[in-house]
């Protein structure tokens, strides 16, 4: 048995076992033990740690690197957190490239936290490469709880990404858009849109849809999946979900060292008349890397 400690996690979310995590799970196998979760970290003997910290939590951050910066010292992880140890990885599925992340980015470089991140090995040859949507594609030796996949519906096949894509039997010839807000420059890409072809927004709390996004997406024939911000290796999973619904993407641009295949883009942008002659990946995720890494 490994006691682990989760921090910086989304409380409400927050898993309770190793089926409705796949690190968690990862763990399990890198270890050959089971997990257990524990909310004392003086109990844990690994700390994952992920970048949704707490006003209290980055307050503390900002106060006790001062107090070492006016006493010229340099200090340890573990005790700008509060933390009994160092056996810490980090896992952070957001975008470390772009300025709202930055802040986790130099906290990772800084004190050389192992971490789990998009950054592929060209570009951070001392973590390894975890894309958020890995989580979400149905893995061999991995079954989690159908909980777990209630973002899309269903897991993702893989079958199905790593193969030409193939398009739905969708009754409405139009664009769904998914977004939180319609903030610039979303409010200006819809207008895009619609010179297309009418476009269908939806947007939690205010216009939320019936059932799960994979039964949405299998009802139109187009979907918009922009990428929310550069960086190396960044990847949104709403990609791999419109190859696996068969609903045509609109509006993604390649990021630099994608794990994407190359020949479904001409000029990084989605080639339409491409993607049913290649598949969207090429190699299945690289989860031995990850225990490798883990058990290390």
């Amino acid at each position: 048995m490994i006691n682990v400690f989760i921090d910086g996690y989304w409380s409400t979310v927050k898993p309770k076992n190793s089926r409705q995590n796949l690190i968690l799970a990862l763990i399990e196998k890198a270890y050959k033990t089971n997990v257990k979760i524990v909310d004392d970290v003086n109990k844990s003997e690994l700390i994952l740690l992920y970048p949704f910290f707490t006003k209290k939590q980055k307050n503390r951050l900002k106060v006790i690197g001062n107090l070492y910066r006016l006493a010229k010292k340099k200090p340890s992880f573990s005790s700008l957190m509060g933390y009994p140890h160092e056996r810490i990885i980090a896992v952070s599925h957001e975008n470390l490239d772009s300025p709202d992340w930055s802040w986790f980015k130099n906290l990772l470089l800084t004190h050389n936290i192992k971490r789990l991140t998009f950054w592929p090995e060209e570009i951070d040859p001392d973590g390894c490469r975890f894309p958020y949507w890995w989580n979400y594609v149905q893995h061999e030796d991995f079954e989690l709880e159908p909980e777990f996949y209630s973002r899309y519906g269903k897991p993702l096949c893989l079958q199905k990404l790593m193969s030409p894509f193939q398009p739905n039997r969708a009754t409405l010839d139009r664009i769904a858009f998914l977004n939180r807000h319609l903030r610039y420059p979303r409010n200006n890409q819809v207008k895009i849109l619609e010179t297309f072809k009418p476009v269908d927004i939806f947007m939690a709390p205010k216009t939320p849809w019936n059932g799960t996004k994979h039964a949405l997406l299998t009802d139109y024939k187009y979907i918009f999946c922009a990428e929310n911000s550069c960086g190396y290796g960044y990847e949104t999973e709403k990609l791999p979900e419109a190859w696996d619904a068969g609903c045509i993407p609109l509006g993604y641009i390649q990021n630099p060292l994608s794990q994407f295949s190359d020949e479904v883009f001409t000029e990084s942008k989605i080639d339409i008349e491409k993607i049913n002659a290649y598949p969207l990946i090429k190699q299945k995720p690289d989860l031995q890397s990850l225990i490798r890494y883990i058990r290390n």
